[in-house]
């Protein structure tokens, strides 16, 4: 009876957080916020987001899913529902908080499609209620997941910090890469959660849980050499893992919650 009791109490509680999830902190809002569609005939769009100090951030040649994405955390694999034009009409996005804000905007670590800082995360799920009014719910249910673990020693990781990038690389953005290139993967400036969240997005297509308890950021370069029949392309499993085995790490599989964020209706967005 304690047990049955004991998973209804946890089930319910899981729908309550999955609810209070739904609502965004949308006191957070961006000053000023400038979304321009894209001329679909243009030769060239760039893509992946810069933030610079005081916390201007820039998100150009993105789609609406996309910015949903960046900014509520979540994987593509994860959205659900919508119209055909929400993934395929881009923008550039410039959004930058009052200059005033207090504390001012301090963590402008980032990867090409990600924001660490919380508060613009919340700013910019404010700008796309506000200016694509974006209606959305959550859903979630058991699933099968993976957990990010440590397997043995991790020396092969060099921790990275803003002073020792700003040594090595004057005026560098604290941007994050996960990169597979000529056979090998690599890290930069990045820490388990944002490799655990590169292998949800990208390689595994199910949530991965950082479970390593390795704070910080780390660089690495694979130094296994793969033989060109080793290497597939378009499924880079193979290598990512002998890639975690190399620096310490291991997947294991479990069951957990597996999240889908629908979107019940969005619009065009309102002008600038």
């Amino acid at each position: 009876m304690n047990i049955v009791v004991s998973k209804r109490a946890g089930l319910i509680a899981l729908i309550l957080a999955s609810s209070l999830r739904a609502q965004p902190n949308t006191t957070a809002r961006f000053e000023v916020a400038s979304i321009k569609p894209i001329d679909p005939n243009a030769a060239t769009h760039r893509s992946g987001l810069s933030i610079y100090p005081g916390g201007r951030v820039e998100i150009p040649s993105t789609t609406l899913k996309g910015m949903v994405v960046t900014a509520f955390g979540v994987s593509y694999w994860q959205l659900s529902g919508g119209e055909p034009w929400m993934e395929k009409e881009q923008y550039d996005v410039e959004a930058k908080p009052a200059a005033n804000l207090q504390p001012p905007v301090a963590n402008l670590r980032h990867g090409l499609f990600d924001i660490a800082d919380e508060r613009l995360r919340q700013m910019l799920q404010a700008m796309l209620i506000e200016r694509f009014h974006l209606k959305f719910h959550r859903e979630t249910k058991t699933g099968k997941v993976f957990l990010l673990q440590k397997k043995g020693s991790t020396q092969a990781l060099i921790p990275t910090d803003d002073a020792s990038i700003e040594r090595n690389m004057p005026g560098s953005p604290r941007e994050s890469s996960v990169g597979f290139a000529g056979g090998k993967w690599n890290i930069f400036n990045t820490s388990m959660t944002q490799l655990a969240k590169f292998a949800t997005d990208n390689v595994l297509h199910v949530p991965v849980i950082d479970r390593t308890e390795l704070p910080g950021y780390f660089n690495h370069r694979q130094t296994t050499v793969l033989d060109a029949s080793e290497i597939d392309y378009s499924d880079a499993s193979g290598p990512f893992m002998l890639f975690l085995q190399e620096m310490g790490l291991k997947l294991t599989p479990d069951k957990g919650p597996v999240e889908t964020f629908v979107i019940d209706s969005a619009e065009k967005p309102t002008a600038n």
